[in-house]
């Protein structure tokens, strides 16, 4: 097309066509970045023009993220600018097409057309993006030539745009889906990993490779907290910094934590480079002098209170959006869970060794102290004797000691009996199916503190 003509006057028909086939990439295409190529292809056939662009705004940021093509599917990197300082964060935010004439005499928005004068663009036409009520961003054409543009063009490329809207909002509901998704699966992974293992410690790099395929990280690590120092002990770590950075057991004062305020108030928080700089602390200045740029904390939370934090960091500025802090909370409350089992299952296993330990001692009391095998006769001396010293004993403990008590009790008779140490059945009042109320109360009896 000559290039000195920008839509061709008697070209309707071809634009109908350039219609269709945008509506045709409504329906197609999955992403902004297979969006533009094709949408500048099409739009060449009625319209001349050097440089596309498409811009989204990033409502995080309230910046305009700007996506450049410039010509035989080259594309230039993507742009960034304040919504105040481009003319597409004008047109966006206004919601009505503008045109520039002549960059060369504007005076508005520097930055955005010094990178526009930078791509040899001389005039602009830029148009809001809207699907519904929902404010994407702003759909651009440059030219090398002043005055390129007029207003039956922006009446053509205002159809275009409605169209590219519609494409820009199926592209990004596909694509929240699709993390939605991708979320969902590494939960149900990082809670089956989870599970295969008590040991969190062991299984971290693992959740945290998990983590890193839907949020870009560059640092993870679980900090408990120690209620006796007041601090945070470095539990679980998995970064390629960690031996610069932190090492694991490292213990770090709750003021001095980027995730102090974090386990203190039990909410999440998302820390950007300026939000680091304010805590002041080494270790989180040693986190920057390393290229840490943003930082999220999660509380790990139980129903018996707060165990510590689940914590990341990224070299990228701005990293953590909402939908990573909604997933990562689920992930925190997984790893919660875990953690708390595997401090369970260590008191169990604590207590059972411990109870073990005990029943062989008792075992052992109960031969070579009380001896059963050589108690001989039907005195009832003997048997009031014994049955004070048996009470006072089963009192003091607990349940299961006094079953395994009990146990080695009617054992021992048994053994007596079977050698002819004893005839009958000795009865010491102390049945087996008795209550530990019972054996209180009988022991209590004993010593004269209550009532028969």
């Amino acid at each position: 097309m000559d290039p000195d003509r920008h839509f061709e006057a008697d070209g309707d028909v071809g634009r109908y066509e350039v219609l269709l086939q945008m509506a045709d990439l409504v329906v197609r295409h999955r992403s902004v970045p297979e969006l533009l190529p094709e949408l500048a292809q099409h739009l060449r056939k009625v319209a001349s023009f050097e440089v596309a662009s498409l811009c989204l705004h990033d409502p995080e940021k309230n910046v305009m993220r700007m996506h450049f093509w410039e010509g035989d599917e080259r594309h230039s990197d993507l742009a960034e600018l304040p919504v105040e300082e481009s003319a597409c964060g004008f047109v966006w935010e206004k919601q009505k097409p503008m045109i520039l004439p002549d960059l060369h005499e504007e005076t508005r928005f520097q930055r955005a057309v010094n990178l526009l004068v930078e791509k040899g663009v001389r005039s602009y036409c830029e148009l809001p993006l809207t699907a519904g009520q929902k404010r994407l961003g702003a759909l651009g054409l440059g030219s090398s030539h002043p005055n390129a543009y007029d207003e039956v063009d922006v009446q053509l490329l205002g159809r275009v745009a409605d169209l590219v809207a519609l494409a820009l909002e199926n592209a990004i509901t596909r694509t929240a889906l699709q993390e939605e998704k991708d979320r969902l699966e590494m939960l149900l992974k990082v809670s089956t990993t989870l599970m295969s293992n008590m040991d969190v410690q062991q299984l971290f790099p693992v959740i945290s490779a998990l983590i890193r395929r839907v949020i870009r990280q560059d640092y993870a690590s679980v900090a408990l907290y120690e209620e006796a120092n007041h601090c945070l002990r470095v539990y679980a770590l998995d970064s390629p910094l960690a031996d610069e950075l932190i090492g694991p057991d490292t213990v770090v004062p709750i003021s001095e934590s980027a995730s102090g305020s974090v386990f203190l108030k039990g909410e999440a928080k998302v820390s950007n480079r300026e939000d680091l700089v304010a805590v002041g602390s080494p270790v989180v200045r040693r986190m920057l002098d390393l290229g840490i740029q943003s930082f999220c904390s999660i509380p790990l939370i139980t129903r018996k209170g707060k165990l510590g934090t689940l914590n990341l960091g990224s070299a990228t500025d701005h990293a953590f959006a909402p939908q990573d802090i909604s997933f990562l909370k689920q992930v925190a409350a997984q790893v919660a869970i875990a953690l708390d089992n595997a401090r369970a299952y260590r008191e169990i296993a604590d207590l059972t060794d411990r109870l073990s330990k005990k029943n062989l001692y008792l075992q052992d009391e109960i031969r070579s102290v009380l001896n059963f095998e050589e108690i001989v006769g039907e005195s009832p001396a003997l048997k009031h004797v014994l049955a004070q010293v048996l009470y006072r004993i089963m009192a003091a403990l607990s349940e299961f000691e006094v079953d395994i008590i009990k146990e080695n009790v009617r054992a021992g008779l048994q053994h007596a009996r079977s050698k002819g140490k004893v005839l009958g059945r000795p009865r010491l009042g102390i049945g087996v199916s008795q209550s530990r109320t019972t054996i209180w109360r009988r022991a209590k009896q004993a010593q004269g503190c209550v009532a028969p």
